[in-house]
């Protein structure tokens, strides 16, 4: 399994190439799991994580920053 972040486009070129069994992630619109309504509050980031367009739920970490969200 491929485990692909599309927000950097070599890596996106690499997914579209990639043949076999694949999940990507990101904040693109296309990405399988993603991060939506990121925000940053007093060192905490909250965010919705979203599979295929179905929502798992609010995510609470004790970091702040968009490269915390992503990784």
């Amino acid at each position: 399994l491929a485990i692909l972040c599309v927000d950097d486009a070599k890596v996106r070129s690499l997914a579209q190439a990639h043949s076999g069994r694949k999940l990507t992630y990101g904040f693109s619109p296309d990405a399988e799991l993603r991060a939506i309504s990121v925000r940053h509050e007093q060192g905490r980031s909250f965010f919705e994580l979203v599979l295929k367009d179905q929502s798992l739920g609010m995510i609470e970490l004790a970091m702040p920053g968009r490269h915390m969200v992503q990784n």
